[in-house]
């Protein structure tokens, strides 16, 4: 530590005494501004050794190629789980304005296997890996008793056909 100080206190020293010594002028602007790059060297050196691990390369502790990134699997069926939520109601909704009846709509789903961001042959890469969440049934519920038997059939048809997945009155 006393080195660290002395030798803060030396570069300081050295920059006062150009400082003092060189003629005004373009020169002295920049042997002043090399000075103080030079005590800002000196001050930050324990910084950067703390960054320089034992073997002389450089280590960033907080991203370092040993860092782990975990996925927050909770997380990430609590978003699944509110993006279901959120298609639900934009289906019934979408439903009610195309047959003018609103039935309660609840969507059968499950993961269906990972994505990737990106396309690996052109070169570009993502570190993000997903997982695809897939619609696999609509359930529908006449709350009221007012859906016909034909409306029904239709909305069941307009869903395959819009949504790609069976529906059902339940």
């Amino acid at each position: 530590m006393s080195a660290y100080l002395l030798s803060i206190v030396g570069v300081v020293l050295l920059s006062a005494v150009l400082s003092a010594v060189l003629p005004g002028g373009k020169t002295s602007k920049f042997i002043k501004g090399m000075t103080k790059l030079a005590c800002l060297a000196v001050i930050l050196a324990p910084v950067l050794d703390f960054f320089r691990g034992g073997d002389g390369e450089t280590n960033f502790p907080f991203f370092s190629s040993e860092t782990v990134i975990q996925t927050d699997v909770d997380f990430i069926d609590y978003c699944s789980t509110k993006r279901i939520e959120n298609a639900e109601e934009e289906l019934g909704n979408a439903l009610e304005e195309t047959f003018s009846v609103r039935p309660e709509v609840t969507l059968l789903w499950e993961y269906a296997g990972s994505i990737t961001e990106g396309d690996g042959e052109e070169g570009y890469l993502s570190l993000y890996v997903g997982r695809e969440i897939k619609i696999t049934k609509v359930l529908l519920r006449d709350v009221g008793g007012s859906i016909g038997e034909e409306v029904k059939r239709e909305m069941t048809e307009h869903i395959a056909e819009e949504y790609g997945c069976d529906a059902e009155f339940v």
